[in-house]
């Protein structure tokens, strides 16, 4: 073969391709693969845990790594302070609310007050009935409370109430208690007094501080306050008297003449007035002053209801309604004078008839 056959041949070469190229110049780095397993990467994790006093890897409660125990500890004491928040609420809150829900739908009236005695200017002992309607789930007690009656917005004594016993359930019961008042305020207590003798009825509010004790425990200061309607004398237009007996029996040098008057006097109100002492009384003819009574039975007062009554009356010869009532009660067979005490807390009417 001619050394020369392949001088007329061009001699070529592969063609480079793009993708030779650039493996050419990338970093290596470029074609190497992660292989980390995700036991690997947990055991990384695991080793950044701290480790409790015994050793074993803290958990983590909320935002904070702790030990096992700990967390026990801390759920079982949210768990007490949780449970000891909700018993105070419901001691201090929920119990007392409950309990004055109650207190304001118990219905309170006043049957009658008598005043029994007055050892001093400023104590009256009495005797009082009230009744009472409730409905309550439980029953309870009531320790000794001072109760303070209250008129037109001014307290004017106190007076000690003994403790009860509220049974449970639908009840309606009247109960009789005996206590002492203490005259604090003699003004308003004289302001009361005149509106008993003036007023059909006279508002009065009773308010205390109740300690009751129910489902074993105590629960104090509970406040009760309930106004009551006590029915007055009303200017003693119900008294309707009648005279039984007029005993005209002496007379002093032409200067006044005495008689005995017994008459049946009714008490319409709810207030009795005994052991208060000698009713004094002024004794008027039209409007004429004609003398003074005054009452044989000191004792008696001025009962509730129906009661015998014995008047020393005293007339002076001197007053100008002496003639009138004379002429009046001779000649018509019946006579009307009034007979109103000097204090003004008291007054009657007494329509005398000829027996």
């Amino acid at each position: 073969m001619d050394s020369n056959q392949y001088e007329d041949k061009e001699t070529r070469t592969p063609a480079a391709t793009p993708a030779v190229q650039d493996a050419h110049y990338h970093d290596e780095t470029a074609l190497r693969l992660d292989v980390t397993t995700p036991e690997a990467e947990n055991k990384k994790e695991e080793e950044d845990i701290p480790l409790d006093k015994n050793g074993r890897p803290m958990v983590k409660f909320i935002r904070w790594r702790v030990s096992r125990r700990r967390r026990w500890f801390i759920i079982i004491g949210l768990i007490l302070l949780f449970l000891v928040i909700a018993l105070l609420v419901m001691y201090f809150a929920i119990i007392p609310a409950i309990i004055r829900h109650y207190m304001d739908k118990m219905v309170l009236s006043i049957n009658y007050m008598d005043v029994i005695k007055i050892p001093s200017d400023t104590e009256i002992d009495v005797t009082f009935s009230v009744n009472l309607q409730y409905d309550v789930p439980a029953s309870a007690t009531t320790d000794p409370v001072t109760a303070s009656p209250i008129y037109n917005g001014l307290t004017f004594g106190t007076a000690g109430v003994v403790g009860q016993h509220i049974m449970s359930g639908k009840q309606n019961y009247n109960l009789t208690m005996n206590t002492t008042m203490v005259i604090s305020d003699v003004d308003t207590f004289n302001a009361m007094s005149e509106a008993m003798m003036q007023e059909e009825t006279v508002p009065i509010t009773m308010s205390a501080k109740v300690d009751a004790h129910a489902w074993g425990l105590p629960f104090n200061n509970i406040k009760f306050e309930r106004t009551l309607d006590l029915v007055g004398f009303n200017n003693f237009a119900d008294i309707d008297p009648e005279v039984q007996h007029i005993d005209l029996w002496g007379c002093s040098d032409g200067v006044w003449y005495e008689m005995d008057v017994n008459a049946s006097v009714n008490n319409p109100s709810a207030m009795g007035l005994q052991g208060i002492g000698v009713l004094n009384m002024s004794v008027y003819y039209n409007d004429t002053y004609l003398g003074f009574a005054y009452s044989q039975k000191p004792d008696l007062g001025m009962p509730r209801g129906l009661s015998n009554q014995t008047f020393r009356v005293v007339m002076l010869e001197a007053s100008p309604a002496l003639q009138g009532v004379i002429t009046r009660f001779l000649g018509d067979g019946g006579v009307t004078v009034s007979a109103r005490g000097d204090n003004p807390h008291l007054q009657s009417i007494l329509n005398s008839r000829r027996p």
